[in-house]
């Protein structure tokens, strides 16, 4: 969550087996769209560093969902 003076901004999304889910590299960053172009879409723009941290983060959250395990 972004808390900039009186402006909050906070963001999620669903995301479901058949969403739609592309990524392109710009010079040291990895842009990932989930949806497609005909429909709403986010954009999450990562650095290495970054794309890193999800991977790892993502896996441990895959491990922990297929275990059954809850926080």
């Amino acid at each position: 969550m972004i808390n900039s003076r009186d402006l909050v901004v906070d963001s999620w999304v669903r995301v479901g087996g058949k969403c739609d889910m592309t990524t392109e590299t710009v010079g040291d960053e990895t842009h990932f769209r989930f949806g497609d172009e005909r429909a709403t879409t986010l954009s999450v723009v990562l650095t290495e560093d970054g794309l890193e941290n999800l991977a790892n983060t993502s896996a441990e959250a895959l491990r922990k969902l297929r275990a059954g395990e809850h926080d």
